[in-house]
């Protein structure tokens, strides 16, 4: 990963002593150190990011806080005032990480630490939550987007209304048919004309 990631991440490694105690019932003890090699791969930089992504995925350090995709629904759909995290890296790391870079870095960035004696993998993401206020937040964060315009309706994505006594969500408009899912999950998504629902979220929306 560092030989892909090129110059632009922050690569160190390090070795810590660490000191184990063991305490016996006899009351005997017995105490040893052992040395832990650490190594860091940080990503502080715009485009470290961007290597990182081309490396694992286009959507590394981007996500939506609330129904992430999955594999059974790999399309993400977010609407006005949902909430984005994404990693903010700035152009270049900041200076003093790249002076000293054992010092604490509060900025957006990924940090992933390799511990060779147990080949344990950690990965830490600092994000920012973004507040879709418009499509620009979303598109140009997110490396494959899809605006769809919300019609005069008033019917969205992800808009909640009452249907033959039950609560359903649009998930999916595609000209005059909207795709709605059962809030409980318990029943099978269903196609509803969109002028029927346009009228139940008006109706939703008064009371």
């Amino acid at each position: 990963m560092v030989y892909r990631m090129g110059v632009h991440g922050i690569g160190i490694s390090c070795e810590h002593k660490q000191c184990v105690v063991k305490y016996f019932n006899t009351l005997w003890m017995q105490c040893h150190t052992k040395q832990n090699r650490l190594s860091y791969l940080q990503i502080l930089s715009q485009p470290a990011l961007d290597a990182l992504r081309r490396f694992l995925g286009l959507g590394a350090g981007l996500g939506l806080a609330k129904k992430r995709p999955t594999k059974a629904a790999p399309e993400g759909y977010c609407s006005i005032g949902a909430i984005l995290t994404s990693v903010e890296c700035e152009r270049e790391a900041p200076y003093e990480v790249l002076l000293n870079p054992d010092c604490h870095c509060t900025a957006d960035g990924i940090d992933i630490i390799y511990l060779e004696q147990n080949r344990y993998l950690t990965c830490t993401v600092r994000f920012t939550k973004v507040v879709v206020r418009e499509a620009a937040d979303a598109t140009k964060r997110i490396a494959v987007a899809q605006v769809r315009k919300a019609p005069e309706s008033g019917v969205y994505l992800n808009v909640w209304f009452h249907y033959n006594g039950s609560l359903l969500e649009t998930l999916e408009i595609n000209n005059e048919e909207v795709t709605c899912s059962y809030a409980d999950e318990t029943s099978q998504n269903i196609i509803l004309p969109l002028n029927v629902v346009a009228e139940l979220v008006a109706q939703f929306g008064s009371n």
